[in-house]
């Protein structure tokens, strides 16, 4: 009688134990794993937008003295509003000085502007439904 008991007990745990393992086992079957790029693992898929497109972007000094400039192209956010910002350290706070918007026909933004020596300066391009927020860092105003 004993060894009917075991013998159940043996019949009924290597069942549950095959119940649970299978559908493991036909999961790893139907797994496959792609190269393409476009196929898996794209940024939209992840749950995280790509940066807006920079071209190009410029920063010097005007022929006037103590007068800055930044040029720069973003074709990703054409015809809209971007904003000059100033902290005082590299990856303080930064605030909001000017707002201006980009060219409708190739997004140039261009500012003009000026500033203590030591302050840090970006360009802050917003978050839309197909980038996320971009920031480019200008450089720091320094004494020659």
């Amino acid at each position: 009688m004993r060894r009917i008991v075991f013998a159940l007990i043996a019949t009924f745990s290597a069942f549950l134990l095959a119940g649970t393992v299978a559908p493991v086992a036909t999961a790893q079957q139907v797994t496959t794993i792609t190269t393409d790029r476009s196929v898996a693992g794209t940024t939209t898929e992840r749950g995280r937008l790509p940066l807006h497109d920079v071209r190009w972007q410029r920063a010097g000094e005007t022929a006037r003295a103590g007068v800055f400039f930044s040029r720069g192209k973003v074709v990703t956010y054409r015809g809209r509003a971007v904003k000059l910002q100033r902290a005082a350290t590299r990856y303080g706070h930064y605030r909001t000085i000017k707002s201006d918007r980009t060219t409708a026909s190739e997004g140039v933004w261009s500012f003009k502007f000026g500033g203590r020596i030591g302050t840090h300066w970006r360009v802050l391009i917003p978050q839309t439904n197909w980038a996320r927020t971009t920031r480019v860092y200008i450089g720091r105003i320094v004494r020659d």
